[in-house]
């Protein structure tokens, strides 16, 4: 019962996202105003885990949609609703895999964790110069998928055993995150942001140490339709 709850509400959360996307491809122009704005935000990410001995940093793609209040005249609370959202590394010591055979060609080769998610980012934003903005708040997310790929080189090429992780990894992971951003066309264009994300749950409870998650991240705010700015003859004249 518990698993078919937790199925439904992945189903549920991952289905009101994407419909959010198409909603606001659709509809952008009614959901942009001088005090909301309202598009798709995506752009890659660099991601690791801690309490290894040894890991590489992960390069996956996330992609949501955003939604930013203008409070005053310098702040602003924004949400990242996260439809692909994924944490993880790779370049990690292998473990066995209980059968001889498999032991023996993946000893000497690599493991890659991958953990897919839906959530959202919640940061206050405060514009310190121009139109450049610190940023700093909660993530909350919601795995929906979790995988272990082990990778090793053979005689017959590369050989990869793919593993679900799911019974091993928490439903649900928190943490906080901070960055910077800079809006283009005088605050009314493109964004384009970095942003660290520190994780504060142990997402493998079985591993030793705390094998939290690191991330990078680089995200381009799109904003979806909104009414076009108009330049009167003094204004277009003014330097």
């Amino acid at each position: 019962m518990k698993k078919i709850t937790v199925l439904v509400i992945c189903f549920l959360i991952t289905a009101n996202l994407h419909s959010q996307i198409l909603i606001s491809i659709l509809f952008g122009d009614k959901l942009n105003t001088d005090k909301m704005t309202f598009g798709l935000v995506l752009g890659p990410a660099w991601n690791n885990l801690t309490g290894y001995a040894e890991s590489d940093a992960q390069t996956n793609f996330n992609l949501g949609i955003f939604l930013t209040f203008k409070l005053k005249e310098r702040l602003f609370l924004q949400f990242d609703a996260l439809a692909k959202y994924k944490l993880g590394a790779k370049g990690l010591p292998v473990y066995t895999l209980g059968d001889a055979t498999l032991d023996s060609i993946y000893q000497h080769g690599s493991l890659q964790r991958s953990i897919s998610y839906v959530g959202l980012n919640t940061s206050i934003q405060y514009r310190i110069w121009k139109y450049l903005n610190v940023e700093a708040g909660p993530v909350a997310t919601l795995r929906t998928k979790a995988m272990d790929f082990l990778k090793a080189d053979h005689e017959l090429g590369e050989q990869v055993f793919e593993k679900d992780m799911k019974e091993s990894t928490t439903l649900f992971d928190f943490g906080l995150a901070t960055g910077t951003s800079w809006q283009f066309s005088k605050g009314k264009g493109l964004k384009l942001g970095v942003r660290y994300f520190w994780g504060l749950v142990d997402l493998y409870p079985a591993d030793a140490g705390t094998n939290a998650a690191r991330s990078f991240q680089v995200n381009l705010y799109i904003q979806i339709g909104g009414k076009k700015q108009t330049i009167n003859g003094s204004n277009s004249n003014s330097k």
